[in-house]
């Protein structure tokens, strides 16, 4: 009884942790214009997760191990969900605002003219995505689906994950985020049904870098 309290109130601490730098982080990125500061943050997030979290990303890569075919299906049939809601998701947008431009990609397009595009896209595909993963689907899905029923989770991890895409408080831009919603949601249901944050960063991944190496051609033509 002892041993399971002082458990809970370790990944207590953990998560309180992670999300209080992950928020400081966030805070941090809005009031600098350094590209440096904010990547540097991610690659903080990400080592500090992966330690405070390793007992999860260690079941996940075993699990990975034991059952590659499987969990590489569950990837592929992830991406294929991804897409289709995120293109459900821009529908609103494409009515309403088909010319705007979410603030989200012009600065993630505007970096990459300044920044070494290897480097932005190690980080921004890779490390940020895992990052994210740890606070979006680990945290606020996986750590609280047992204490509440899982669609609440699903639905905060959606939300929040939208609302940390937005970067201008205007109504095209909340709009512009109804993609990451939906993606949100999508990677909380995988979570709930593998609780694998394996599978869930590999999604994240292959779509960050397959989007970071579209705007790299583009800005490169």
């Amino acid at each position: 009884m002892i041993q399971e309290r002082t458990a809970e109130h370790s990944g207590l601490l953990k998560c309180a942790i992670f999300t209080v730098l992950f928020v400081a982080r966030y805070i941090i990125s809005k009031f600098t214009d350094s590209y440096v500061i904010k990547l540097s943050g991610y690659v903080i997030l990400a080592v500090v997760g992966i330690i405070l979290f390793r007992e999860d990303f260690l079941t996940g890569l075993k699990d990975f191990k034991e059952k590659p075919f499987k969990n590489t299906i569950w990837i592929f049939v992830g991406l294929i969900a991804n897409y289709i809601a995120q293109m459900l998701g821009a529908i609103p947008e494409n009515i309403f605002y088909p010319d705007y431009s979410n603030a989200n990609t012009v600065g993630v397009m505007n970096a990459m003219k300044v920044l070494p595009p290897f480097l932005y896209i190690s980080i921004m595909g890779i490390i940020g995505p895992i990052a994210e993963e740890i606070m979006f689907r680990l945290i606020l899905v996986d750590k609280l689906r047992n204490r509440i029923p899982w669609v609440i989770p699903v639905i905060i991890s959606g939300v929040l994950f939208g609302a940390y895409h937005m970067h201008v408080l205007n109504v095209p831009e909340f709009v512009s985020c109804f993609s990451h919603v939906m993606s949100g949601v999508v990677l909380a249901i995988i979570m709930v049904r593998k609780r694998n944050v394996i599978i869930t960063s590999g999604i994240h991944i292959i779509f960050n870098l397959y989007a970071l190496l579209t705007y790299a051609f583009m800005i490169s033509r």
